[in-house]
């Protein structure tokens, strides 16, 4: 057997380029992206914040998380955290996105 290999008449004589992806990358060089980069769960929860009922129970919780100290509310959004990795339904992602966004009066 011959170790030579010999060059089929059929073969490309280079590596195609994909104009698409050099147009792709083009148009994202010239048109950047308008916003921060939000990973889709957390696009997912501010949608869901969005649509959320403001209800007369959940202005009055706010304001309390708002007046409680810092390490109490770190506390209860420790624990809203948690219970959200253990159940992950919508309403804990819900609940953790609305405590993870509450801001303490400055003391």
């Amino acid at each position: 057997m011959n170790g030579t290999v010999i060059r089929l008449p059929t073969a490309a004589p280079r590596k195609v380029q994909q104009r698409s992806i050099r147009a792709v990358r083009q148009f994202k060089a010239e048109n950047p992206w308008p916003g921060e980069y939000k990973l889709p769960r957390a696009r997912d929860a501010e949608a869901m914040l969005s649509q959320a009922r403001r209800s007369p129970e959940l202005l009055i919780l706010l304001a309390l998380l708002k007046s409680l100290p810092s390490e109490q509310r770190q506390a209860v959004q420790d624990t809203v955290h948690r219970v959200h990795f253990a159940v992950g339904d919508d309403v804990s992602l819900l609940a953790s996105s609305l405590i993870a966004g509450i801001k303490g009066d400055a003391r």
